[in-house]
């Protein structure tokens, strides 16, 4: 049996067509004058992938390349070599199918509890350097992207930032808390929570709010989300082969590209369905600790609720207009006669828990 091939003998750069016997008493030989016979075993055979090229290795250190597999299989085989486990797997449509199943169940389910699991562990793992690293430098990003700076009296925010000094948890020494005001811009009445404690409000929130009871309510319901970890976790569920790299290495410098996708986790994402109704759970189990009723954090939702519907249905109306008129703002919202449609069919594929469970949770506990 003959087989073509280009060998390269070892001294020079470049190959040369070959032609190679394979004679049935298992040695090789070459022509035109391109090696000795020798026998197939001391002959290095590389093994089979596909259709790719094969290598035989001489013992001289010469080596001769060759496409005819199906050939050279079929000599190996006569003399007593089989192919290789590889290649026979590859050609196994049973292998095949029950491979391409397998890796798809491993990876739906180390995506839908393997990465939680992992993130949770290693959230609770970064040290506090990492987290004050990533909350300062998340912080800017926004304040470049989306914030202005706050147009509240200075007097208003003091005593705010004393009220939400005394909702912090005992055992808070490793977070260093904090609260920052800011204009919302585009993102209108909101509050965040940073890995590193720094909690963001926006003047809009202050000023929809009717007391200070119901600003508090949602503090609350913001550190819960800072105890909880749940700003790293989301975070980490999308950066997770970044992130075990800055645990192994302690590299801070490379919780850099956290800092970039923590402002999208935190506008566009938001929190899970699990995330939202923890930080509830820990407003809820805190807010009778300060005297602050639970039917505050129901009527901010529900006003809350209401200005949306507002603003979006003043945006619609001015579509297409030349020159829009003023959208009003959410201080206005008191006037809007609808009622909040809170279970339309995209309460179902929200990330949040529906806001009518969210404020008939918060009622029924006052009960």
């Amino acid at each position: 049996m003959i087989i073509k091939g280009k060998l390269y003998d070892g001294m020079h750069a470049g190959s040369r067509d070959i032609r190679v016997t394979l004679g049935a008493d298992g040695y090789l030989s070459a022509e035109p004058d391109g090696f000795a016979p020798v026998s197939i075993q001391q002959v290095m055979v590389s093994v089979r992938i596909g259709n790719t090229p094969r290598s035989l290795t001489l013992p001289s250190g010469a080596m001769v390349e060759t496409t005819e597999n199906e050939r050279l299989d079929q000599w190996l085989a006569g003399q007593g070599l089989k192919t290789s486990w590889a290649h026979r797997l590859e050609n196994n449509m049973r292998f095949a199918v029950g491979a391409l199943v397998t890796v798809a169940v491993i990876f739906v389910g180390f995506a839908i509890w393997g990465i939680p699991w992992l993130s949770t562990r290693v959230a609770y793992a970064l040290p506090p350097e990492v987290n004050n690293y990533i909350g300062q430098g998340t912080l800017e990003t926004l304040d470049k992207r989306v914030f202005k700076t706050t147009t509240l009296e200075a007097d208003r925010r003091q005593r705010l930032e004393q009220q939400f000094d005394k909702l912090l948890p005992e055992d808070s020494e490793a977070i260093h808390y904090r609260l920052e005001f800011r204009s919302g811009g585009f993102i209108g009445a909101n509050a965040f929570a940073l890995p590193d404690g720094t909690v963001v409000v926006t003047d809009e929130l202050v000023k929809l709010a009717q007391n200070d009871e119901e600003i508090l309510s949602i503090l609350l319901h913001e550190v819960g989300h800072v105890v909880h970890r749940h700003s790293l976790r989301q975070v980490i569920s999308h950066s997770s082969l970044l992130v075990l790299t800055t645990v192994i290495t302690g590299d801070v410098n490379s919780a850099g590209s956290l800092v970039l996708a923590m402002p999208n986790v935190l506008i566009d994402s938001s929190y899970s369905r699990e995330f939202e109704t923890e930080a509830d759970t820990y407003a809820l189990e805190h807010m009778g600790e300060h005297g602050i009723p639970t039917s505050r954090f129901a009527d901010f939702m529900e006003r809350l609720e209401r200005c949306g519907m507002l603003l979006a249905k003043a945006k619609d109306k001015q579509k297409g207009e030349a020159e829009p008129e003023e959208i009003p703002d959410c201080e206005a919202v008191e006037q809007a006669t609808e009622e909040p449609a809170y279970y339309s069919w995209t309460n179902y594929i929200s990330t949040h828990p529906p806001s009518a469970d969210r404020i008939a949770r918060f009622r029924q506990a006052r009960k």
